[in-house]
């Protein structure tokens, strides 16, 4: 016998099968996931989670049908576990409460740690590269009608040495700009000075003969 009335025509036929207490057990726990969010959107004053627990159990019992002389024992057996769960509800609470916090921290630290990672990877991924100040004036766009004609045109961005350079000539940009090295790469670095960094330069003199010459600076 149900002691919380017959739920023929509640249950669907595919869950006839399926053993009451169960079926019950199975619709409190998705009730108790289900009230904190319908509660929070009613609005008002904002419960605790056990206040939403006591209420969610009082209301229970109170759908409970009476108890009837066909079913006195199930009745009176029903009532001690239904305070039972009142009662056992504070400290199983408690417990799902810490579970949930601790998980939750665990899931935090996680992010912490794969955003560091990230943001380690981005610094560490950064290259060397060639750029100077350029010293001539106007803008860098070739169809500009004020710099069309300009023969000192802007160097573009990735134009930082002169076509030829003579022996012993100080390796300096087209517009005379001193010609630095770079280490670019990462996010949010910006411009700064990298102290203690020894960056040893190698250069490749190509001459008309085809034979290359690899030209150390003792500097």
């Amino acid at each position: 016998m149900d002691p919380y009335g017959s739920i023929q025509g509640i249950v669907p036929n595919e869950l006839a099968g399926v053993p009451q207490e169960v079926l019950e057990e199975y619709v409190i726990q998705r009730l108790r996931r289900f009230a904190p969010d319908f509660a929070a959107e009613l609005g008002g004053p904002r419960s605790s989670q056990l206040e939403i627990e006591g209420a969610l159990l009082r209301t229970l019992q109170r759908q409970a049908p009476p108890p009837t002389a066909a079913t006195p024992a199930m009745s009176q057996a029903a009532a001690p576990a239904m305070s039972m769960s009142v009662a056992m509800t504070p400290p199983l609470q408690q417990q799902q409460h810490h579970h949930y916090a601790h998980h939750h921290h665990q899931q935090q630290q996680q992010q912490q740690q794969q955003q560091q990672q990230q943001q380690h990877e981005q610094q560490a991924s950064g290259q060397l590269c060639f750029t100077h100040d350029c010293k001539y004036i106007g803008c860098r766009d070739r169809t500009c009608a004020l710099c069309r004609n300009n023969p000192h045109k802007k160097c573009a961005e990735d134009d930082n040495f002169d076509e030829a350079y003579a022996d012993g000539q100080v390796l300096r940009s087209k517009c005379e700009a001193d010609i630095r090295v770079a280490l670019r790469g990462g996010v949010g670095l910006g411009a700064q000075e990298v102290p203690g960094l020894l960056i040893k330069l190698s250069i490749i003199n190509g001459d008309s003969t085809g034979v290359s010459e690899l030209l150390l600076d003792p500097n």
